[in-house]
C-alpha cells in the first residue's frame, strides 16, 4: 500500500508538472502564433525586369515568389505599392491565366491590386505569379539624351529579396549617369544590361541616363542699384537655353516683373526700381549639358551681317586684321593662328585690367588672358566674312593651369562660335584652352564643360555677365556652380488668361489669350490647344516661351447671326495647365434675338411712319 501511495503521488506530480507544461506550451504557441500572424506569415522575394523599347516604353515585369510561413495561412489578394509610375495596362499573370489589374492613385503613390485565382495552402508552400504593365511617363528624350527613372519599391512593402535587371536599347548611346550604381553591368548584340540587388534597390527607385551629357548646379546673385531719384527699370542677364545646354530654374527671388530674349538668344530679365532702391536677386537652377547639338538653329540674314561687323574690340576693318583674315580664310586656320600667336598671361587672371581687343593682343601678344584670345578670332572671322561671336560663362575645368578661370572670385570665361553654314550651327571653339593645355584640340568642341552666361554678338561688350552686377569696394564672390545629378522632373506650368474682345463683329467673335511660362525651363515645341465644347477646334504652335515670359494669342469663333454656332464653354490646354472660358451662349442668342427684335421693331415703325405721312400728305391734297 505504500509503495501504491508513493506511485500515486509521484504520477500526480507528474501530472502537474506535463499539465504545467502543456498550458505554458498551449500559451507560447499562442503567442508566437500571433507573432507569426502579426508580420512574418508570408517570405516575399521579387525578380523584376525592365525592358525599355527603342520608343522609350517601359515593358515591366514582376516575378514574384510568396512562401507560406505557416500552415493555415494564405494569400487572398495581391497588393503592390510603387511610387512616381503611370502603369499601362497592367496584368496579373498566374497558372497561364491572365487577369487585369486595378490602378488606384494616390499623389505619387499607385497602388495595383488584384484577387488571386488559387489559393496556395501549406506552410512552405510557394505562390508564383507575375505582374506586367507598360510605362512610358518616366523616360523622356532631350535631344540626343535618354532619361528615365525606375520606382522605387517601398520599405514597408515586405519583400526580403529583390532583384532588378534593366534592360537599354544601345540606341541610347553610352551610361551618362546612374544612381544607385549597379552590381553588373554588361552588354549583348542589342542591349546594355545593369543588375541591382535589394540593398541597392530597397526604397531607392534607379535613375539612369544615357548619352553624352552633364548636370550642373548654379547659384548667382545679382547686386542691382538705382541711383536716380525717379523710378527705374533694370535689366539682368541669366543663362539661356542653347543647342548644347538647358536651363532649369529652381528658385528666382525676387521674380521679375518680365523676360524676354534678345537678337543674339540672351535671355534678359526687367526689374521695377524705385528712386534710390537697391536689390539683391539671387537666381539658383541647373544646367544640363550636352555633348551634340539638341535644338535646331537659324540666323537671319540680317543677323549674319550682324555678326560680321565692326565693334569697339573687334576691329574688323583695321588693316592689320583684314590683311591676315584674306591670308587665313578658314575657321580653322584662324583658330591655329590665334593659338600659335598668343600667350596666356596667368598673373592677370582676377586682376581688372583694361581689355585690349583685337589689334591690342596682336601688338602685345604675350600678355593676353582668355577675352583676348576670343576677340582675335572673332575679329579675324568677321573680317574673313565668317559669321562670328563671343561668348561669356563658366568653364569647368580642374586644373586651373591648363583651362584657366579664376576659382575665388567671379572672372568668367571667355570663348567663341562661329556660324557653319553648311551645317547651319554654331560651331564652339576655344583658342585660350587651346593655347594652354598643352596638344589638346579645342576647335570644334562640345565638351559640356563650357556653360554659356551671354553671348557678345551684335555687341563686343554687352549684356553683362552674371558675377559682374557688383556694389561697394570689397565684393563678394556671386557665381557658384558645381557638378550635380539629375534634378526632380518638373511639368509644364503655365498662367492662362482668356478674355473676349468686346467689339461688334457680324457673325464672329474674337478670343484673346495671354499664356506666361511660370515653370522652371522654356517651353519648346509645345501645342496650345483650343476646344470647344470638349471637342479639340484649334491649335497654336508654341516654341522658345522662356521662363517668366507671356505671349498673347488670338482667334476668332463663328457664332452665326444669333449667335447659335457660339460653343457653349472655350478650353485652353498647355501641357497640363487647363483653363476654362465661359461665352454665355445662352445670353448671347438673347442679347442677338433681342437685338434683330429691337431693328425689326425700328424698321416696322419706320415704315409705318412713312405709310401714315403719305396718307396725311394725301389728306391735305
Amino acid at each position: 500500500m505504500l509503495q501504491n501511495s508513493n506511485s500515486l503521488t509521484a504520477l500526480k506530480k507528474l501530472s502537474n508538472v506535463f499539465l504545467f507544461f502543456l498550458v505554458l506550451l498551449i500559451c507560447s504557441s499562442y503567442f508566437f502564433a500571433k507573432q507569426v500572424f502579426a508580420g512574418d506569415e508570408f517570405y516575399k522575394e521579387m525578380d523584376i525586369s525592365y525592358n525599355v523599347t527603342e520608343e522609350g516604353v517601359i515593358e515591366a515585369e514582376y516575378q514574384i515568389r510568396i512562401r507560406n510561413l505557416m500552415t493555415e495561412r494564405f494569400l487572398e489578394m495581391l497588393v503592390i505599392e510603387l511610387e512616381g509610375v503611370d502603369p499601362i495596362e497592367p496584368k496579373l499573370v498566374e497558372n497561364g491565366e491572365t487577369k487585369a489589374i486595378i490602378v488606384s492613385k494616390e499623389g505619387d503613390r499607385v497602388l495595383l491590386s488584384a484577387d488571386f485565382s488559387q489559393k496556395v495552402v501549406g506552410r512552405d508552400k510557394v505562390h508564383e505569379f507575375l505582374v506586367v504593365y507598360k510605362d512610358k511617363s518616366t523616360t523622356s528624350k532631350n535631344g540626343q539624351v535618354w532619361e528615365m527613372i525606375f520606382p522605387k519599391i517601398p520599405k514597408g512593402s515586405g519583400f526580403e529579396n529583390i532583384n532588378v535587371e534593366v534592360k537599354i536599347p544601345k540606341s541610347f548611346g553610352k551610361l551618362a549617369f546612374v544612381s544607385p550604381q549597379p552590381l553588373v553591368s554588361t552588354e549583348n548584340s542589342s542591349n546594355y544590361l545593369y543588375y541591382f540587388d535589394t540593398e541597392k534597390t530597397r526604397d531607392k527607385g534607379i535613375s539612369m541616363a544615357f548619352g553624352q551629357f552633364q548636370y550642373y548646379s548654379f547659384s548667382l546673385t545679382y547686386h542691382l542699384e538705382n541711383p536716380i531719384n525717379k523710378e527705374s527699370e533694370v535689366e539682368i542677364a541669366i543663362p539661356p537655353d542653347t543647342s548644347l545646354q538647358k536651363v532649369i530654374i529652381e528658385s528666382f527671388k525676387p521674380v521679375p516683373s518680365s523676360t524676354y530674349v534678345d537678337l543674339d538668344g540672351n535671355w534678359k530679365a526687367k526689374y521695377i526700381l524705385k528712386e534710390r532702391q537697391r536689390l539683391d536677386v539671387v537666381l539658383v537652377g541647373y544646367i544640363q549639358a550636352f555633348s551634340s547639338d539638341r535644338l535646331s538653329e537659324t540666323l537671319t540674314d540680317e543677323l549674319k551681317r550682324s555678326y560680321l561687323k565692326q565693334d569697339e574690340y573687334w576691329e574688323v576693318n583695321s588693316d592689320e586684321i583684314q590683311k591676315l583674315a584674306k591670308e587665313l580664310k578658314t575657321p580653322r586656320a584662324i583658330y591655329d593662328y590665334t593659338v600659335s600667336s598668343l600667350s596666356y598671361n596667368f598673373s592677370r587672371v582676377g586682376i581688372t585690367q583694361k581689355r585690349k581687343g583685337a589689334l591690342g593682343a596682336l601688338y602685345d601678344p604675350t600678355d593676353s588672358v582668355c577675352v583676348e584670345f576670343t576677340d582675335v578670332f572673332v575679329a579675324l572671322s568677321r573680317a574673313a566674312g565668317i559669321p562670328a561671336r563671343e561668348v561669356n560663362g563658366y568653364a569647368y575645368a580642374l586644373n586651373s593651369k591648363v583651362q584657366p578661370l579664376s576659382l575665388v572670385s567671379d572672372v568668367l570665361h571667355a570663348w567663341a562660335e562661329y556660324w557653319d553654314e553648311k551645317t547651319g550651327k554654331w560651331v564652339v571653339v576655344d583658342p585660350t584652352w587651346g593655347s594652354t593645355a598643352q596638344g589638346v584640340d579645342y576647335f570644334a568642341i562640345n565638351d559640356m564643360k563650357h556653360l554659356t552666361f551671354v553671348f557678345h554678338g551684335t555687341s563686343s561688350k554687352e549684356p553683362i555677365p552674371p558675377g559682374s552686377y557688383k556694389l561697394g569696394a570689397n565684393p563678394q564672390k556671386d557665381v557658384f556652380v558645381a557638378l550635380a545629378t539629375s534634378p526632380e522632373r518638373r511639368e509644364i506650368n503655365a498662367e492662362i488668361e482668356i478674355t473676349k474682345d468686346n467689339k461688334f463683329r457680324l457673325g464672329t467673335m474674337k478670343i484673346l489669350v495671354r499664356i506666361k511660362n511660370i515653370g522652371v525651363f522654356a517651353l519648346r515645341d509645345e501645342d496650345v490647344e483650343i476646344y470647344f465644347d470638349r471637342n479639340k477646334t484649334l491649335s497654336f504652335p508654341l516654341s522658345g516661351l522662356i521662363p517668366f515670359e507671356e505671349r498673347l494669342f488670338e482667334f476668332e469663333v463663328t457664332t452665326g447671326l444669333i449667335g447659335r454656332l457660339t460653343p457653349s464653354q472655350i478650353e485652353v490646354k498647355l501641357g497640363e495647365s487647363v483653363k476654362n472660358y465661359n461665352t454665355n451662349r445662352s445670353i448671347m442668342i438673347f442679347k442677338s434675338l433681342t437685338m434683330i427684335a429691337c431693328v425689326l421693331l425700328t424698321i416696322i415703325f419706320l415704315v409705318y411712319v412713312r405709310f401714315w405721312k403719305k396718307i396725311w400728305k394725301k389728306n391735305l391734297k
